[in-house]
């Protein structure tokens, strides 16, 4: 974690109502001036069930800052930079398995992966719906990375612009997979200093595993260039 890690919180509120058929429904905002972030959610939580469901909305919150207070610096994907612009997430935690599905634009976004890939660009998430149980996520929706990049440790480096139909993405543990349709567009594949490809890429039931650091890729595949 980050030791420098001190905001002020200010605007905070916090007000809940208890029901004993319903349990508690509870509303709350708070802001933190300096960073222009804010956060608001209301929900309820039933007494009976131990069910907890609720709506939250998210602007200008920094993740990687956020997330390293729960994130451990061995974490298979690590946020460096990235600001969530504006979240609408409807969140439910229900007998240890959490699940959120809304939509999200985030900026800025530098993510690692599995510690030798890398991801940049700004990323448009819309139809998602992820379940976190134990170590594993589950999750589907559709993602728009315009102007992304993407290297690996090996100095390849892949730019363009990405359009992602998850049917599926999987991540448990170190372990990464997905199933779906993609697309990149002014695709850019730099593979050595003076090696270069570029075209247009769609990729139709396209399977990506990567397990100990080993990618496989499956799937109808057509490049135009």
């Amino acid at each position: 974690q980050d030791p420098g890690f001190v905001e002020l919180i200010e605007g905070s509120h916090l007000s809940s109502t208890l029901s004993l058929n319903k349990g508690i429904r509870f509303v709350g905002k708070a802001a933190v001036p300096n960073l222009k972030s804010s956060v608001s959610f209301k929900g309820n939580h039933s007494l009976l069930t131990r069910k907890l469901s609720a709506q939250v909305m998210l602007e200008n919150v920094h993740m990687a800052r956020t997330l390293a207070l729960v994130q451990g610096a061995d974490s298979f994907v690590h946020f460096s930079d990235g600001v969530i612009s504006s979240a609408d997430l409807g969140v439910t935690y229900d007998k240890a398995s959490l699940q959120i599905n809304g939509a999200l634009t985030a900026a800025q976004t530098d993510m690692t992966v599995g510690k030798t890939k890398r991801v940049t660009g700004a990323i448009q998430v819309s139809g998602l719906l992820m379940t976190w149980r134990g170590d594993k996520w589950d999750a589907q929706g559709k993602v728009q990375i315009p102007s992304a990049q993407l290297s690996a440790v090996s100095g390849k480096i892949l730019t363009g612009d990405i359009t992602a139909d998850l049917n599926l993405l999987t991540i448990s543990g170190k372990n990464f997979s997905s199933q779906g349709n993609v697309s990149i567009t002014n695709a850019r594949l730099v593979v050595s200093e003076n090696k270069y490809l570029c075209g247009d890429v769609t990729a139709v039931n396209a399977s990506l595993a990567m397990q100990n650091d080993a990618i496989r890729l499956l799937g109808d595949l057509d490049i135009k260039g």
